[in-house]
């Protein structure tokens, strides 16, 4: 299995020619642990969920709190099958949600 993993959103520009680059272009899993924003992380997944292999696994990292709603009703309405996870962490209440995402016909 090969995993690929995003740890720096410069512009999605740059992330598509380096997708190009690589020898690989279908991925069992993508970490998305990018730019820790909303419109980013949507972004970035639909820049980069083409790239991923049928029943694959993307996964966004640090997800704050007050974007949750907007993660559900956005995977919701795209018919995407997605876990939403809060993770406690007593030094750390903003943004410790992580969303997996097993990839299927719809988008």
């Amino acid at each position: 299995n090969f995993v690929f993993i995003i740890n720096v959103f410069n512009n999605i520009d740059t992330i598509i020619e380096m997708l190009k680059k690589i020898d690989c272009n279908e991925f069992d899993v993508i970490l998305d642990d990018a730019l820790h924003t909303f419109e980013a992380n949507i972004c970035l997944f639909e820049n980069t969920y083409s790239n991923l292999k049928y029943n694959g696994i993307y996964i966004i990292e640090d997800i704050y709190y007050k974007d949750k709603i907007k993660f559900i009703k956005y995977f919701k309405e795209k018919k995407i099958l997605f876990s939403l996870i809060d993770i406690y962490h007593e030094n750390n209440i903003a943004n410790n949600g992580v969303v997996i995402i097993k990839k299927n016909e719809n988008l």
